[in-house]
């Protein structure tokens, strides 16, 4: 906006322009007011540059008010226009040379102040409006965002050149040969509501005959005749739209080749098992009917056979299971995680008897998970501490603790340990252990940890026993259960001694 303000009388008594200057000084001390009483002086002070407030007495004695107003409004389009008088100030409005009419008296002069103020704001938006225009069309040209305007029967009335550019079109009266109608919402009939926004994709069919995907918002409002019209935005989303459509129809396929191959696997595995079957019970069949005359290196290749075909079957079965985890969790509900330990203890009374393992169990939280893939989370790390154990029967312990916005649950044996350096390396798919295990259990304890959105790693040293932790969110638990400090009894289900748990 300029700097000064600049505020021109046109009448014939000095006397008003003296007033007007006296009123205005309180507000905007400031202000230029500047006095013409005749055309010379008029025209001079137009070509001088832009006003804020023009005030003319309708009483001139040298041109009719109208016309002087007329051609003020041409020179200075953005300045307010004040008329003092009656008949000549109802004339100037109807004709747009004239915004305001008062009578002029004293009280009209005090309303001068006001009308300057609200006319200085009005530059300013209209000067914020003009820096901000350029920075706005250039922004929706790099977006490739077109602006137009729409009759309420689907007829192109405006569009800039981003609009004709999406369609292919060269000009407006091109753009208006297309089939438009599709742009126009479905309005009730006699729907007039200002302001009203639709917004949705679609597709529309441009210049050339190609199919292209376009997002509309568009606002009802009023034309300056009073019409309907939709004033809109027109986004080019084409390329976009066929990538997320190329990449579901992409994510389809991959689901069901997922599919074809999970259900492969379910086959294949049923299928190896029978032969798998048969191999083990012939060669058990074949030690026990030789006897002692099988011997040497032939016993102990029969002896091998017996535990290859046994952890061929395990690995069939740990693949089956991560091909069956592998797609999320099944079903998440709310679990208590003593209820669960202490199932999964029960399955594993036959080992847990056989190697004199006790298993202390604090009191655990209940969370939201998928309790089948809960278990055998479990299930595997028991079974590791069971495995893995030394010369003396298994200890294992089971707790956990809530830590800021997560549950940290841990498992803590006193076996053989681990070397640091394969800390990491364990939860890999086919890492076996020394006693010649599948090496999937770990793998598939990662994937159910990770798909709840927790993780897992183990701390240990060679010959001192093992940790595992692992997370899970506290944002998905249903309550908590634990504090974090021991019990001073096991639960139920887990007391320590044979039969307990093992974790």
């Amino acid at each position: 906006m300029k700097s000064r303000v600049r505020v021109l009388f046109v009448g014939p008594e000095p006397a008003d322009a003296s007033l007007l200057e006296l009123v205005l000084g309180r507000e905007h001390p400031t202000a230029e007011v500047v006095h013409v009483a005749n055309p010379m002086s008029f025209g001079r002070e137009l070509e001088r540059g832009e006003f804020d407030l023009l005030v003319c007495d309708e009483a001139l004695d040298w041109a009719r008010s109208t016309t002087v107003l007329v051609e003020a409004r041409r020179r200075c389009p953005s300045a307010t226009v004040v008329i003092m008088g009656g008949e000549g100030g109802l004339e100037a409005t109807r004709e747009g040379a004239a915004e305001i009419v008062l009578s002029k008296s004293s009280a009209a002069f005090l309303e001068l102040p006001a009308l300057l103020e609200a006319a200085l704001e009005r530059r300013r938006a209209e000067d914020s409006a003009d820096r901000l225009s350029p920075r706005i069309r250039g922004l929706l040209e790099r977006s490739r965002v077109g602006v137009f305007r729409l009759a309420l029967d689907g007829r192109l009335l405006e569009a800039d050149e981003t609009f004709l550019r999406i369609l292919g079109a060269r000009s407006l009266e091109e753009a208006q040969q297309l089939d438009l109608a599709g742009l126009t919402p479905k309005l009730p009939r006699g729907f007039t509501e200002s302001g009203k926004v639709y917004k949705r994709e679609q597709r529309l069919e441009s210049v050339d005959g190609r199919d292209l995907w376009v997002a509309v918002t568009e606002v009802v409002g009023l034309d300056e005749d009073g019409l309907v019209v939709l004033d809109g935005l027109l986004e080019d989303i084409d390329d976009r739209k066929r990538t997320t459509e190329d990449l579901s129809s992409e994510a389809s396929k991959l689901a069901k080749s997922n599919q074809d191959l999970s259900l492969f696997a379910s086959v294949a595995a049923h299928e190896l098992k029978e032969p798998l079957r048969t191999i083990e019970q012939s060669t058990r069949l074949l030690l026990e009917e030789a006897g002692v005359e099988l011997e040497g290196e032939a016993a102990r290749s029969a002896e091998h056979l017996v535990e290859g075909v046994g952890r061929l079957q395990s690995m069939i079965e740990g693949l089956l299971t991560l091909a069956r985890f592998g797609g999320g969790q099944e079903w998440v509900e709310s679990c208590d995680c003593n209820q669960i330990v202490e199932e999964v203890l029960a399955e594993l009374k036959g080992p847990i008897d056989d190697s004199g393992a006790k298993v202390r169990v604090r009191p655990l939280p209940t969370v939201h998970a998928d309790p089948t893939q809960l278990a055998l989370l479990f299930r595997n790390l028991f079974s590791n501490a069971i495995r893995f154990r030394g010369e003396a029967p298994p200890r294992i312990r089971v707790s956990a603790r809530q830590d800021g916005e997560q549950w940290i649950f841990a498992v803590e044996d006193e076996g053989v340990g681990i070397a640091p350096e394969r800390a990491e390396k364990i939860f890999d798919r086919f890492t076996r252990g020394d006693d010649g295990g599948a090496g999937l259990g770990l793998a598939i304890s990662k994937q159910v940890v990770e798909r709840h959105g927790g993780r897992i790693w183990v701390e240990s040293e060679p010959g001192e026993g093992a940790t595992f932790f692992f997370t899970l969110p506290l944002s998905a638990s249903g309550g908590s259960q634990s504090d974090g400090t021991p019990s001073a009894e096991p639960p139920s289900g887990a007391s320590e001694g044979a039969g307990g748990r093992r974790g």
